[in-house]
């Protein structure tokens, strides 16, 4: 018997059919899901790679932040003496009081230095002088750029009808030495 056109198109299209729910089932669908899979990865791969992009950029400006902070370090320890250099330390305010034409009345250590931290000495300085005004707020300001750390603890200013224009000053300062070991 032989088939008829309909019969073979109706065949054909029922292979046809078959090949591609094969095609579908068999390659299509797994692949679509591998696809999918490779998608998720290149995804996580992509976060992961912007995270270290991120974290580079941190590392450098770290890195960057780290040397600034090294030459600041640097810079004070070097306004920091060693603890034998403190005549030196008591001589430059000398100086800088003669430079300016200030007449110090009384320089010396007070008490004892004391500990700071484990590596820090603090030695209080009282230095009594006479000068005017304008005389003391430059030698405080000279004070202030040795290259020496120095802070004020104390300032008491007097005025003294005998000693007009100049008035006398107290200061207690505060000199900081590496402590030796």
């Amino acid at each position: 018997m032989k088939m008829g056109s309909n019969k073979k198109t109706i065949g054909m299209m029922v292979v046809c059919s078959g090949l591609l729910i094969a095609f579908y089932t068999f390659f299509y669908q797994p692949q679509s899901k591998r696809l999918g899979k490779l998608q998720n990865e290149l995804k996580t791969i992509t976060n992961s790679l912007k995270e270290s992009e991120a974290k580079t950029s941190m590392v450098s400006s770290v890195k960057k932040r780290g040397k600034e902070l090294e030459k600041e370090f640097i810079s004070l320890q070097e306004k920091v003496p060693e603890e034998e250099n403190l005549p030196e330390v008591i001589q430059s305010l000398v100086n800088e009081s003669k430079r300016l034409g200030i007449t110090i009345v009384a320089i010396e250590p007070v008490g004892k230095s004391e500990k700071i931290g484990s590596k820090l000495r603090r030695f209080p300085v009282e230095i009594d002088i006479e000068s005017p005004y304008q005389l003391l707020t430059s030698y405080l300001k000279s004070i202030e750029e040795l290259p020496i750390t120095f802070t004020i603890d104390d300032l008491v200013i007097e005025k003294k009808e005998n000693l007009l224009p100049s008035l006398k000053i107290h200061l207690l300062m505060s000199s900081y030495a590496l402590a030796k070991e």
